[in-house]
């Protein structure tokens, strides 16, 4: 039985363009190369990061793959956060 086409819109605003530029510039590389049945197209468009996700390979890999562009899009925030000073959380001070 062929696996079935999933699609999805992921859309990612931020407070302004410099701070989706950051996790656009973290994202897109992701791109390519990817294995067969598996399409990732990363965009910005002003403060909102775009990512289109098709996937014939199931809904493991599916879910997997919007996983990792989420938990990069998060990494690619908070260390940008730190490196701007405005988190101290994620900081270490010794």
């Amino acid at each position: 039985m062929k696996k079935p086409l999933i699609k999805s819109v992921v859309k990612m605003v931020f407070e302004d363009e410099a701070k989706a530029s950051v996790v656009y510039g973290s994202l897109k590389p992701d791109d390519r190369p990817l294995p067969p049945g598996l399409m990732v197209e990363t965009r910005l468009d002003g403060a909102t990061v775009v990512v289109e996700v098709e996937c014939s390979r199931g809904f493991a890999s599916f879910l997997a793959t919007l996983d990792d562009i989420l938990s990069s899009a998060s990494l690619s925030e908070k260390v940008s956060k730190a490196l701007a000073g405005q988190d101290d959380k994620y900081i270490e001070t010794r």
